[in-house]
């Protein structure tokens, strides 16, 4: 038996913006392997209104791609491909560039639906909170 192809849903376009940690703890039982095929896999999911941002951090933020579509994949993967773990993490400074791009006007995507952002922290460290962030 064979079932035939699944129709295409109508979707909003999406806004997602990836904060993906590259501390060195993320080189341990290909992590960091594991994170960049999802990230492959996601880039051959974009639809035409859809948009990704990308913020790469360790003890700082080392690369942020802004609203990436799909002609950008290339160039993503790219990036992709040349990452290297090292250094500790700093979820802070990872996430507050990641809000930041999640905040962007996604005026350049179509104007006549509603994208939805959403916004994805891959890590493996635990959070750590200083005593006056925990008031």
């Amino acid at each position: 038996m064979q079932a035939g192809q699944l129709a295409n849903r109508s979707q909003p376009a999406t806004h997602l913006v990836l904060a993906i940690d590259l501390s060195q703890s993320m080189r341990w039982l290909g992590r960091l392997q594991m994170v960049q095929a999802g990230v492959e896999r996601l880039l051959d999911q974009l639809g035409p209104s859809d948009r990704l941002s990308l913020v790469i951090f360790n003890e700082q933020v080392l690369h942020r791609v802004e609203l990436a579509s799909a002609a950008d994949a290339p160039a993503v993967r790219s990036l992709l491909a040349s990452l290297a773990p090292r250094g500790g993490t700093n979820i802070a400074a990872g996430l507050q560039q990641a809000v930041s791009l999640a905040m962007l006007d996604s005026s350049d995507i179509d104007a006549d639906e509603m994208t939805a952002k959403r916004l994805v922290l891959i890590t493996d460290s635990q959070p750590y909170l200083s005593p006056a962030m925990q008031d």
